[in-house]
Order: C-alpha cells, then sequence, then structure tokens
C-alpha cells in the first residue's frame, strides 16, 4: 500500500509539473519570442531590450529546460539529434574551447555566458514551434510591429525631416535611412544592419504571400504593401548587401516553393527584373565598373586585411573578443571584418567558419526537403538572406541577441523542429528530445 502511495504521489507530481511546463511553453515562450524579435523597436533602450529578452525568453526557457531534465533527464536532450544539431554544438563546442586559450578570467566567463544563452534560445525557438498554438499569428505580429516601425522611419526622415531620397545602388546619392533617431526607439546601429533586421520581417511576408497562407485579400493587400515597404527601406538605406540578399531570398522562395502555379510566377518576376535592368542598365554597368575598381566601400581592402590577420592564426583564431586592428576607410578605423565568415575565421579560427557553413548547407538542404512545412519554407528563406546578407556586414556571432541571432540561429532552429512537429504529431509532446 505504501508503496502504491509514493507511485499515486510520484504521479501526481510529475502532472503539476506537466502543467506548468506546458503553461511556459503555450503562454509565455512565445511571448519571450516576440520580445526577442521585435523588443528592439519599441523598448526604447538597448540596455532595456536585452533585459527584457533575459526576463520574458531566456529565464522562462531555462526554467521550461529545468523541469524537462528533472522530468525526463539528461539523456533526452541527446536523443536523435540531428546533423544540423551536431554541426552547431561542435561549432559552440570550438568556441568554448577557444575561450580556455584566453588569459582574461572574465572573457572566459562571458564567452561561456553567451554560448548557453545561444543555446537557450535554440530551445526557445524549437520549442515555441513544438507547442506553440499561434505560431504564424506571432510571426505575422512581428512581422507587422517591424513593418510600423520601418514605415515611421521613412515618414519621419522623408517626410517630416525632409531629408534627400536617395538610391544609392542606381547612382542617385541622397540620405541613408538606417535608426529612427528618435531617442532609442528603432536604434539598429546602421543602415546596412537596419536593412538587414527588416529583412528578416519582409521574409516572413513574402513566404506567406507565395505559400498561399493569406485567405483574405485584405491579409494578401497588408502583406503585398508590407513588402513594398520595406523593400523601399532597403533600397533608400543605400546598402547594396541587404538588396542582393533580398533578391536571393525571394529566388530561394520561389525555388522552395512546391505550387503548379510557381513557373508563372518566376516569368511573371524574371519579366519584370529584365525590365527594371534594361532601365538602368547604364547606371548598373557603371556602378559595378567603379564596384570593383574602387571596392564596395572598402571592403575588399577590410578582407585582404582580414585575410592577412586570420593567416597568422588560422587554427585558433585571435580570440572571442579580440581588437580588430583594421584599416581606415573614409577617415574611419574599421574595428571588424564585415563579414561573418571572415569574421568567425579571425576569431575563432577557419574551423569555426567550416562548422558555420557546414550548418547553413544542412539548413538548406533540410528546408527543401521538408519544403511542404510552411515554417521551413521560411527557414530556408531566411537562412539565404542572412547567409548573403552577412557576407559583406555584420558583427561578432556571439554579441547581444540581436541581429545575428535571427539571420542564423532563428532559422536553423526552425530547421531542427522540423522533425519534432512531426514527432509530436503522433506521440506524447512530452517526450521531445534535443536542444
Amino acid at each position: 500500500m505504501q508503496g502504491s502511495d509514493n507511485l499515486g504521489g510520484d504521479e501526481g507530481r510529475f502532472a503539476r509539473i506537466d502543467e506548468l511546463d506546458l503553461l511556459i511553453k503555450r503562454k509565455v515562450l512565445p511571448l519571450g519570442l516576440f520580445v526577442q524579435m521585435t523588443g528592439m523597436l519599441w523598448v526604447g533602450s538597448i540596455e532595456y531590450y536585452v533585459m527584457q529578452t533575459y526576463i520574458f525568453c531566456f529565464f522562462p526557457g531555462l526554467l521550461s529546460l529545468c523541469l524537462h531534465l528533472y522530468r525526463f533527464g539528461a539523456r533526452s536532450c541527446f536523443r536523435g539529434l540531428t546533423i544540423g544539431e551536431k554541426l552547431l554544438s561542435f561549432l559552440l563546442l570550438w568556441i568554448v574551447i577557444n575561450s580556455l586559450f584566453l588569459n582574461d578570467t572574465v572573457s572566459q566567463e562571458v564567452v561561456w555566458v553567451r554560448v548557453v544563452t545561444v543555446c537557450l534560445y535554440l530551445y526557445v525557438v524549437r520549442t515555441v514551434m513544438l507547442y506553440g498554438e499561434n505560431n504564424h499569428k506571432l510571426f505575422l505580429l512581428s512581422a507587422c510591429v517591424a513593418t510600423f516601425f520601418a514605415l515611421v522611419t521613412l515618414v519621419y526622415h522623408y517626410g517630416v525631416l525632409e531629408q534627400p531620397i536617395g538610391i544609392r545602388v542606381v547612382g542617385i546619392e541622397g540620405y541613408r535611412v538606417g535608426i529612427l533617431d528618435i531617442e532609442e526607439f528603432g536604434y539598429l546601429v546602421s543602415p546596412i544592419l537596419a536593412a538587414l533586421y527588416y529583412g528578416v520581417f519582409a521574409t516572413i511576408f513574402w513566404v506567406g504571400l507565395i505559400n498561399g497562407s493569406y485567405k483574405s485579400k485584405w491579409m494578401t493587400f497588408i502583406a503585398i504593401a508590407s513588402i513594398s515597404v520595406i523593400f523601399a527601406f532597403i533600397l533608400f538605406s543605400g546598402s547594396r548587401g541587404p538588396l542582393v540578399a533580398f533578391v536571393g531570398m525571394a529566388v530561394m522562395g520561389l525555388l522552395l516553393l512546391n505550387s503548379p502555379g510557381k513557373s508563372k510566377l518566376i516569368l511573371v518576376l524574371l519579366a519584370c527584373g529584365c525590365a527594371l535592368v534594361l532601365s538602368f542598365n547604364q547606371k548598373i554597368a557603371t556602378l559595378i565598373n567603379n564596384a570593383f575598381i574602387y571596392g564596395f566601400s572598402g571592403r575588399f581592402t577590410i578582407w585582404e586585411t582580414t585575410i592577412e590577420y586570420i593567416s597568422k592564426y588560422p587554427f585558433f583564431g585571435h580570440g572571442s573578443f579580440a581588437e580588430y586592428p583594421g584599416p581606415i576607410i573614409e577617415g574611419r578605423i574599421m574595428k571588424h571584418p564585415h563579414s561573418m565568415v571572415l569574421g568567425l575565421s579571425f576569431y575563432w579560427g577557419i574551423p569555426a567558419a567550416i562548422l558555420y557553413l557546414a550548418t547553413i548547407v544542412w539548413g538548406m538542404i533540410t528546408s527543401y526537403t521538408h519544403r511542404d512545412q510552411p515554417h521551413m519554407l521560411m527557414a530556408g528563406c531566411i537562412l539565404v538572406f542572412g547567409f548573403i546578407g552577412m557576407l559583406t556586414d555584420t558583427f561578432n556571432m556571439l554579441s547581444r541577441p540581436g541581429l545575428e541571432w535571427l539571420l542564423f540561429f532563428f532559422p536553423v532552429a526552425l530547421c531542427v523542429s522540423k522533425k519534432e512537429v512531426r514527432h509530436v504529431s503522433n506521440n506524447d509532446k512530452n517526450e521531445d528530445s534535443s536542444f
């Protein structure tokens, strides 16, 4: 009798733990992910944004993970790891091992904390995809908030402040829109980083549009209008990298799309693209010629300098927080390599860059294989957009939760969730594993 009472007590305790865990996964973590994705726009302070992300995203994620470990044990987190999870684990482990060679103990602790935070973020995204009841609404709301701030930024600078409009890609010089410039709302550091950030949300709208997810005419109109606003923002930002990334993302979406009307849509877009090229062919040819003569805003000079630094420490790199003594471009000292691939090689060695590229390749293959799932289509498009965009400008991958995380860790976590979504459809959700 006593044994049966203990068994009943354990079942009751586990039931309460499962209820609490499910509440966190279904209600709290989606809110935390929304804060992480959009908070840098509306919180009004970078410091407060990081604080709110920890409060609503990482701390609940840690609590949920601890409940899972208590309920099912540590081994459950390592069962059935995908190739992408293993590659990403090796990348993060390599960064941790690299930090052991740092003389600064404080820097080592910062690296370890950042790596743990990245793991929590991956867990949160994967868990939201697995347990969230309205994920499409979550992403749509996030995209609408981002579009609103992009529109406000355009109206404020070109309408209120009357800054001169310019389209740098066709040789029309003007004001390069970037930050909102109202206190710290919409503070996205620079035009190119702002263009990359808003491009993520244009991707969400684009995937829903080509996938036929919007059933009403109003939603279709909102999606087209939002893509137009963000595309205009990218054009007026004068950032060529995000513009190329935007085109690459759109093409990738069409290639991944499994629809009978795909061929017609591709032909229409190709016709529009050819018309634009023919309209500005002379200016585009001049810009391309000047770019190869003078370099893309000094990128070639920066990259040559970075490659020289990498050649000195090709295996382990210079360390997570090494100073980057870059060249002087237009009177400014460059403080980072302006490329994710070269940045990984500079800070953590060529093996880190190889693992990064391998993870992206895996993500692309996975998103194509499971492209019938809408979130996998979105993951593949964001991966392409992020990879192309971060070829020419980005900061350290271990920077605070923000742009780099949305462009890389977020879509990789979406790719990981593909097996979980199918797994949950046939089994108990409480038996999920990985991350």
